[in-house]
């Protein structure tokens, strides 16, 4: 994510607050769950609320891809969340295995996205050495590589 783009810009002003709103809705959620102990309908709202801002922000992911005009920066961005989810679905799965064999605990499924996404933001701050192979024109003019 380039912060200095204006798809970028918009990203950070979405992400946040939608972040700040996750924070609020999990300990007003725990909060109430446990000091009020609800039943039915209010435990599932209740249960449910920090899903959905974490549902928006990747609706904010998203929409920045969308908006994001600059080619390599929206395939880097791609890129991470598609390493990001291969993390997350390989430790998932292996997982998965081993709480079926009783060798692990289980462990909420909340948990995919929490691990999803630092991975996500690693991959995005890793950053591949450019094109270094010097470059020149054939006598044709056409392109070539040397070297």
């Amino acid at each position: 994510m380039d912060r200095h783009s204006q798809a970028g810009r918009r990203y950070l002003r979405r992400f946040f607050p939608t972040m700040t709103a996750y924070v609020v809705a999990l300990i007003g959620a725990n909060w109430a769950i446990n000091a009020l102990h609800p039943k039915g309908a209010a435990l599932v709202v209740l249960a449910i609320l920090p899903a959905l801002p974490i549902i928006a922000v990747i609706g904010v992911i998203g929409l920045y891809l969308v908006e994001e005009t600059d080619e390599y920066v929206r395939q880097r961005a791609v890129t991470a969340m598609m390493v990001g989810l291969a993390i997350m679905l390989s430790i998932a799965t292996a997982w998965g295995f081993l709480e079926e064999g009783g060798v692990l605990p289980h462990v909420p499924a909340y948990w995919a996205f929490i691990v999803c996404s630092p991975s996500r933001a690693r991959a995005s701050t890793r950053s591949r050495p450019a094109d270094t192979t010097p470059h020149s024109r054939s006598p044709s003019g056409s392109p070539t590589c040397s070297g």
